[in-house]
């Protein structure tokens, strides 16, 4: 972006500036925004899993031949 002049460019660094702040108003009181500078809750070890019955399939695939010489 070309800025004509000096006040067009400040204009847009003022905006540029200020946009942090009007998003921190605009999400406060939503879920999983907080503003509170508290304490963490204390922690909790999960529970443990034993993981009988599951199963992992994975696929690897390359997207080049690693074989290919240039010019045969």
């Amino acid at each position: 972006m070309r800025f004509q002049n000096r006040k067009e460019f400040a204009v847009w660094l003022i905006v540029f500036l200020t946009l942090p702040g009007f998003a921190g108003i605009a999400f406060a009181g939503n879920p999983g925004y907080s503003d509170d500078h508290g304490t963490l809750a204390p922690y909790t070890q999960p529970e443990l899993v034993s993981g009988a019955g599951k199963k992992l399939l994975a696929v690897y695939m390359v997207g080049s031949d690693l074989e290919w010489e240039r010019g045969l």
